[in-house]
């Protein structure tokens, strides 16, 4: 009778959402879109538990009954060929046996529990599935008519697959949660099947960027946290979950890191839950070593367990606990992990009760994340064998596990970047799509003020503000409300005038900020001016009494172009008493004026220019020269567009900006504004002509009679950079409703003015590096972040050669010594006309300073016959490694860099990756408590395509991997070491090839990125051309490599002009003898450094030392440039 009932629910279910779902990728509803999936679970936090059976195992849940485990995972069932589910075990439904199936069994666990949710665990395996829209869509329909039809609260997806963060995923996961919508709604129910999206934690450099796509769809991601990227070679022992990083554990072995930076890729904390493992692991010790550490080496998995039988080395709870009660344990407090040696074995696992698991525990709980997990109970002590209880590892998290109470953080470590948006149009401003990160203070524009001193708070305003409040994620940035940004100059000076009116506006002010937990005030008189005097007294006045009862809170001071030329302002008041004074650098020119323009123009130095004052530049550098402070200006800009008409368009010289308006035709819609979507409508026009003014640094288009001045992407970035190069104190965005936020028009691009800014923006970053390490254990072997210095040994006609006994050691974590090569045989040689005194002269001056961190760099200087040949067999590769040891420990140098990369390709790769892993193991200290001598490999930026001669995982594991930013060009201009591209040149660029190293699995803490020390000297060929830029033609086979002191003499010629691109972040100059000179300056060194530190790149290196001014010629210091790097990391000078 009840398998009657169940099986005519069954194909009335099947039926119907068959129907709804068949069209649900083709056709998705409205409602699709909108849909958003949240955290899973109470206010509570979560206890994750995974009943794995065996294949053939009759389920007995008695065992499980009274632990406290909110979230049980019943699995995995996988995905045949056929997209169908095959289920965990054949006993899982009832038509196998006539009795309760396991699927009816493990429902039982809800009775004494009934809001634990069991859900149904899926091992996707192989993506193949997600490439076909048939095939996502069958999955998607089998898995939720699985769960709902067998009583599951949801789906928990375990996902190991290099597609598993691509555009089909994302298409899946969107089918996916589609279809448990329509179920819901079809039956009604309140409750939603939830999507638990588990993944290992190898895979998050891979998904740093797509996490914000997915979030969307997924109620919880679950972080399996031992399985790190050091795991994939079975001969290198890994801690089992190491909550720190350390000497030995890199960062991305580590719990916190990781955790950590998921969160920072967008993840939720709230949707964030921590996995740790049950299983122990187990290696054998190499022959003669008595013990190894994390990434030492090991000689295999141990022995498999009595009980489990796992032949990868994992053992339960009870297979390793009486071995671990004979031996000695070592507990690592650094990384808190335990691990001990038994015969010839090595173990590291999670102790229960031990000090080390419970600091795991209190740090999850702490940071606030939505649980914790554990990966198996097949793992722990069902029987209590250990005497512990049943399930010892279990039972304690669930005694002593507690989360922290949510709290919303404000605030958070991006730069200085203000977003301002018009409340006004908040309707169309979604928070749950807007990455908190962009920004570091969100400003509401406006309150008003009224004459009676109230403060008008508009419906939209509170409408936004409770939007703030509600938008859920883990760190929100400062709330700013603006004041009267939309008051004209008779309000202002009514309300303030009188004292008892600005006492009674300043209260209400004080008591909307508190009660509405707002973090700061912007104050706005920027509609009209100050206009004399009277105005001046009464605004410092109002400052003045406001910044007296806002002690705490922040205080912003916006400044117009207008007031500030009018000399109304009271800069050393301001100074002193703003946090922040906000620039509008957006109010130049106005729609409403008789002749066209730009109303944000950046450079002073244009012909265009009636006052070159009126520019960002020169505004923002008039406010410096009346001693405002560099730190408390914020250069602000616009998302809007300003729309005027031309008075005559029918002629060339009437459509040029400066050509004459007409007012009377003038757009009436919105009073001359124009959002960024519209603008790309138009540009998308075949009437439409788009114009840059490069010295103005901004465009603006031509549409008819319609003149519309803008900024894109490109005049975005230069002010970005620009701003970032002067050191000001950040950047504002005004209007940010108007930048594409719906991802219209650049269809599926939403706020790509704000992303070029967070992309190209950069900020001191010593507060945040300080805080990183100021409680890190130092260590010899693995720094905190790297300073490479690059040194080549002078050969016998060297003119200016740098004495080893000048190198400044100290401020070099290592120096790599230029530049020994590996011969056709595998020999090392030496440079033609080396001197060997210069080399033990380099070593005596190392030993006088105690200093053992010199590095041998290697050349591959042979054929590709020849290359391929010592690589193809263990003897050759054994007989190179023997050289290359041979050659170090002959000089006491620390390890080695090698230069291989022109003979590397797919057919010799795998030879490649060997002999560096051969070369690992011979390197390694027996001594885990000493140094292993280092690997590196130098990699120049133009091989972007990592894949193709790398294995990822193995220049993980390397000391680091230099980023070579020299380039090579042999008629043409080029740059020294751009760092970002641009649209339509073919120039390598270190951001994107750092961006396209990172993709492929390499992690941006293996980077040292190198900038030259050298300038480049070319000779321009072509005398008539208009614009010798870059890419401009030069003699062939004319390329010179300058020193920093020979660069500045060269600076001083007649007729020399330097430029600074901001597009490239490079400084190059021409002269009157065409000569073209591309360079590294101070300013350029410094935004490569912030960048590096905003990126987590492991470092950056100096390409030599030998041209970097150690003689002071310039008059700048001994080493400017490393003493630049040295600064920058933090607040360090390198010499007296």
């Amino acid at each position: 009778m009840r398998s009657n009932l169940f099986l005519k629910r069954f194909l009335l279910l099947f039926l119907v959402v068959l129907a709804h779902a068949e069209d649900s990728e083709k056709n998705p509803s409205p409602d699709d879109n909108i849909i958003f999936r949240k955290p899973s679970g109470s206010n509570e936090c979560s206890f994750y538990c995974t009943i794995q059976p065996m294949k053939t195992e009759q389920l007995d849940i008695s065992p499980y009954q009274n632990l406290t485990c909110t979230h049980i995972v019943y699995g995995f069932a996988t995905i045949n060929s056929d997209h169908r589910l095959e289920n965990p075990t054949v006993f899982d439904k009832i038509e196998i046996t006539g009795q309760p199936g396991n699927f009816e069994k493990i429902q039982w666990l809800k009775r004494n529990n009934p809001d634990r949710k069991i859900l149904l665990g899926i091992d996707t395996q192989r993506l193949d599935f997600i490439s076909s829209e048939y095939a996502r869509s069958t999955v998607s329909k089998v898995a939720v008519e699985s769960a709902r039809w067998n009583g599951f609260d949801g789906l928990f997806l375990y996902v190991d697959d290099d597609r598993m963060f691509n555009s089909e995923m994302e298409t899946f996961l969107r089918t996916l949660q589609s279809q448990t919508e329509k179920t819901r709604k079809f039956w009604n129910e309140t409750n939603e099947i939830e999507i638990v999206y588990g993944f290992p934690a190898h895979r998050i450099g891979l998904g740093r960027t797509r996490f914000i796509k997915i979030q969307q769809y997924v109620n919880t991601f679950y972080l399996y946290s031992d399985e790190v990227p050091s795991i994939t070679d079975p001969n290198i022992a890994i801690s089992l979950d190491p909550l720190f990083h350390s000497g030995e554990v890199p960062r991305e072995d580590s719990i916190a890191y990781n955790a950590e930076l998921l969160v920072k890729s967008n993840i939720d904390r709230e949707k964030l839950v921590i996995g740790l493992s049950t299983w122990a692991r187990s290696y054998y010790l190499p022959e003669g070593r008595k013990n190894t550490v994390h990434n030492g080496l090991a000689a295999g998995p141990g022995k498999p367990g009595n009980r489990t039988r796992r032949k990868n080395g994992r053992l339960a709870y009870d297979e390793i606990c009486s071995l671990s009660q004979e031996s000695e344990w070592d507990y690592d407090s650094e990384t808190s992990t335990v691990s001990f040696v038994q015969g010839k074995t090595w173990y590291s696992f999670n102790p229960p009760e031990h000090v080390s698991f419970e600091r795991k525990l209190k740090w999850i709980s702490s940071h606030g994340f939505a649980g914790i997990g554990l990966s198996s109970l097949l793992g722990d002590d069902k029987d209590a064998v250990c005497r512990k209880g049943s399930f010892p590892l279990h039972e304690y998290i669930g005694k002593e596990f507690r989360c922290k109470l949510k709290r919303e953080k404000r605030g958070n470590t991006a730069c200085t970047r203000m977003c301002s948006f018009d409340v006004q149009d908040s309707f169309m401003f979604n928070f749950t799509e807007f990455r908190p990160n962009w920004c570091s203070h969100i400003i509401m524009s406006s309150a008003g003020i009224e004459f009676s001193g109230a403060l008008e708070v508009s419906s939209a305003l509170k409408s936004a503000l409770k939007a703030f409040n509600k938008w859920k994620t883990s760190e929100k940035p400062l709330l700013i409300i603006s004041i009267g940004e939309d008051n004209p100059t008779d309000r202002w000076r009514f309300t303030l005038g009188q004292p008892v009116l600005r006492s009674i506006l300043i209260q209400n002010i004080v008591q909307f900020v508190e009660e509405n937990g707002i973090d700061g005030i912007d104050i706005s008189w920027t509609l009209g001016k100050l206009e004399n005097v009277v105005d001046t007294k009464i605004y410092d006045s109002f400052i003045q009494e406001l910044r007296h009862k806002l002690e705490k809170k922040i205080m912003i001071v916006s400044v117009t172009p207008q007031t500030t030329f009018a000399h109304r302002y009271n800069v050393a008041l301001l100074n002193s008493t703003a946090d922040f004074i906000l620039i509008h650098g957006h109010k130049f020119h106005s729609h409403s004026n008789l002749f066209t323009g730009h109303h944000s123009p950046l450079f002073v130095n244009s012909n265009l220019l009636q006052d070159p004052k009126m520019t960002l530049e020169g505004f923002a550098l008039d406010w410096v020269s009346r001693g405002a402070s560099r730190e408390k200006l914020i250069i602000g800009f616009t998302a809007e567009g300003m729309a005027m008409v031309f008075n005559n368009f029918r002629t060339q010289q009437g459509t040029n900006i400066g050509a004459l308006a007409n007012t009377i035709k003038q757009r009436t819609y919105a009073d001359g504004k124009i959002s960024q979507s519209d603008i790309c409508a138009l540009k998308n026009k075949n009437q439409t002509s788009v114009r840059f003014i490069e010295d103005l640094g901004v465009p603006y288009l031509v549409h008819g009679a319609d003149f519309i001045a803008y900024d894109d992407e490109k005049s975005i970035k230069i002010k970005s950079i620009w701003a970032s190069l002067s050191r000001f104190g950040g950047l504002a965005f005004f209007n940010i409703e108007k930048d594409n936020i719906d991802g219209s028009c650049p269809m599926g691009n939403p706020y790509p003015l704000l992303k070029t800014i967070v992309n190209t923006q950069v900020c001191d970053s010593c507060p945040a590096f300080i805080e990183y390490t100021k409680n890190k254990t130092r260590s010899r072997c693995t720094p905190d972040f790297q300073t490479v210095c690059h040194y080549r040994l002078p050969a016998s006609n060297s003119l200016d050669e740098l004495d080893p006994v000048l190198i400044p050691f100290p401020h070099c974590t290592e120096v790599i010594v230029e530049e020994d090569f590996i011969g056709d045989s595998g020999e090392i040689t030496k440079l033609v006309g080396f001197r060997n005194d210069h080399q033990k002269a380099l070593i005596r001056a190392a030993n006088d300073v105690d200093y053992g961190r010199l590095v041998a760099s290697l050349k591959c200087n042979m054929s590709d016959s020849n290359f391929n040949k010592i690589m193809d067999g263990p003897e050759n590769r054994a007989k190179l490694i023997t050289s290359i040891r041979q050659h170090i420990d002959s000089l006491g140098f620390m390890g080695v860099e090698l230069a291989c990369d022109q003979l590397l390709n797919p057919s010799n790769k795998a030879n490649f990756d060997s002999f560096l892993k051969e070369l690992r193991t011979n390197f390694a200290n027996p001594d885990p408590k000493q140094c292993s001598k280092t690997i590196s490999v130098r990699i120049p930026a133009w091989t972007t395509n990592l894949n193709d001669g790398y294995e990822t995982s193995t220049l993980n594991s390397l000391h680091h991997v230099t980023l070579d930013t020299f380039q090579v060009s042999n008629n043409q201009s080029q740059l020294v070491s751009p760092l970002f591209g641009v649209t339509g040149q073919d120039q390598p660029a270190i951001d994107s090839t750092i961006r396209s190293w990172t993709s492929s699995g390499l992690s941006p803490s293996s980077v040292v990125m190198t900038l030259p020390a050298y300038g480049i000297l070319q000779k321009l060929s072509d005398r008539m051309a208009l614009n010798h830029g870059i890419g401009s033609q030069t003699q062939k086979d004319f390329l010179r490599i300058i020193s920093q002191n020979q660069i500045c003499v060269k600076l001083m010629e007649p007729g020399i002009s330097r430029k600074m691109n901001y597009q490239f972040v490079a400084t190059y100059a021409t002269s009157a003898k065409d000569d073209w000179l591309s360079f590294e300056t101070q300013e350029t060194i410094t935004y490569k450094l912030q960048y590096a530190l905003r990126q987590g790149l492991g470092g950056v290196g100096l390409m030599s030392l030998n041209e970097d001014d150690f003689s002071d010629v310039c008059k700048q210091g001994k080493y400017p440039l490393l003493e630049t790097i040295t600064r920058g990391k933090c607040g360090v000078t390198l010499f007296d």
